[in-house]
């Protein structure tokens, strides 16, 4: 029997298993930033407004920035992992993978 093929495949599955856990991970967390970005970018906004009382040029300047601003964390944090989480796109390598799952079991090399 080939152990030694049989622990590697399953190592890969494992590996692959946690990859698209990683990006499922940063999809959430791009979602948290973004609703709070929308949020506290909205507040800003409208408190600007509420005590500037600004002309049309600076209002339009504000929301262009303030669509541009949440587009970019949308696009950023959300569909980019949401790109990887598909598999399209460049994937982190097993290596960089396995890199990560070491820094969290061990965060101190000095320790090893």
């Amino acid at each position: 029997m080939n152990f030694a093929g049989e622990n590697y495949s399953y190592l890969i599955k494992k590996l692959d298993e946690f990859i698209r856990k990683y990006y499922l991970n940063r999809i959430l967390k791009g979602s948290i930033y973004l609703l709070s970005s929308i949020f506290a970018a909205y507040l800003i906004v409208t408190f600007a407004e509420y005590w500037g009382n600004f002309d049309k040029p600076v209002r339009t300047i504000l929301f262009y920035s303030f669509l541009l601003f949440n587009l970019f964390i949308l696009i950023h944090f959300i569909i980019t992992p949401l790109l990887y989480f598909f598999k399209l796109g460049k994937l982190i390598s097993y290596e960089k993978a396995s890199l990560i799952i070491g820094d969290h079991f061990y965060p101190d090399d000095a320790a090893l």
